[in-house]
């Protein structure tokens, strides 16, 4: 059968939509050597981890200010969203972020990312604007300062994949004043840091991989602000390999202290997570500033699948099924941890300096005045 340059050529131009209509980031506003990289994931063997390799800071989409306390939206480009799936909003302070720099994540997304209630793709547009946005809230614990953040999305549809974008922001303080010292908020701002889950990562070549087509992931531990929209989701088959290696806990490196004449941080904490209406969405409960702790990872093997909900739980810690996600203490304050999909929790020691009450972390000095816990006003 013989085919006229013409019909060649309109073949090839659709196989190269097939292949370049991916997703791309565009609020907050990435790198401009995002765009360059292109709107595919990163490579299965994780070489262009993290950011496509285009990490500079100064390379450009430098105008995104997030002031502590803050809502923002994430929103996208592109019309191949494979059938949705989870994602994660995660922070560095490494300006230059490589390989071993310490993503923490400040909000994650089970299912419906980056499009709600879409069974492939909404067209083969590459630059097409997604209807489908994502607000999220910037917590008022995180250290201030120049930062890189990352959106990760890991599809639904079509071969396990892990797509990363990333922007450089400038963390502000909120409306606000904090009556701290400068030494103590680096050392408040620090623990809320340390205290965020890990960004999850997978199908790089990590030992670590997405093994369902069709099923949304769970996040091992997605943090406490998290949107749950709709299934399928099947936590028990979900991994391949020894995800918990894969990512394991880390410290991250928040940025140094501004000089003593400089203005100080003008937000104090985190806020209690907003109740997004997903199924695991934590309620807010005591007045006070909610963390929520990774427990630690497992030395070997596979991150445990979660156990199908049941009326148990761990009467010790309060712990059940009915509350999973929530953030518990120790009778103590010197653990915490949060309750798993099956009522089960690990508890972890909190960082130094700090005390876990009513399930937050606050400055240890700030806990034992006439007999009853208090923190510093915001």
């Amino acid at each position: 059968m013989l085919f006229s340059k013409t019909s060649i050529l309109a073949v090839a131009m659709g196989l190269t939509a097939c292949v370049d209509a991916h997703m791309l980031m565009a609020n907050p506003k990435p790198y401009d050597s995002q765009n360059t990289a292109g709107n595919g994931p990163l490579r299965p063997d994780g070489s262009n981890f993290p950011c496509k390799g285009e990490t500079s800071y100064a390379a450009g989409g430098s105008s995104n200010t997030w002031p502590l306390g803050s809502t923002q939206t994430l929103k996208t480009i592109g019309q191949a969203v494979h059938g949705g799936g989870s994602c994660q909003i995660s922070i560095t302070y490494d300006k230059q972020p490589n390989k071993s720099s310490v993503w923490k994540v400040i909000h994650s997304i089970h299912g419906g990312c980056p499009a709600r209630n879409t069974p492939g793709n909404l067209g083969d547009s590459a630059s097409a604007s997604n209807p489908d946005t994502y607000d999220f809230k910037i917590p008022d614990g995180l250290p201030t300062g120049e930062a890189v953040v990352a959106w990760t999305w890991f599809n639904k549809v079509g071969n396990p994949e892990m797509y990363m974008n990333c922007a450089p922001v400038q963390i502000t303080g909120g409306s606000s004043k904090r009556s701290e010292s400068e030494a103590d908020l680096v050392v408040r701002d620090t623990a809320f840091l340390d205290s965020l889950p890990n960004m999850f990562k997978a199908n790089i070549g990590n030992g670590c991989g997405t093994a369902q087509q069709g099923m949304n992931v769970v996040f091992p531990n997605p943090g406490s602000s998290l949107e749950t929209n709709a299934g399928p989701f099947d936590p028990t088959k979900q991994f391949t390999g020894d995800c918990a290696a894969a990512n394991g806990p880390g410290n991250a490196v928040a940025p140094s202290p501004a000089p003593d004449s400089a203005p100080s941080s003008t937000a104090a904490g985190a806020p209690a997570p907003t109740n997004t209406g997903g199924i695991f969405a934590q309620p807010s409960a005591a007045p006070t500033t909610l963390v929520t702790s990774p427990a630690p990872a497992a030395p070997t093997g596979s991150i445990p699948a979660p156990a199908p909900p049941g009326p148990g739980g761990d009467s010790a810690t309060g712990c059940t099924t009915a509350n999973y996600g929530k953030t518990i203490c120790s009778a103590d304050g010197n653990q915490i941890g949060t309750c798993d999909y099956g009522g089960k929790i690990v508890m972890g020691s909190v960082a130094t300096g700090t005390k876990c009450v009513n399930g937050a972390l606050v400055a240890a000095r700030s806990v034992a005045i006439r007999g009853r816990y208090v923190r510093f006003a915001a």
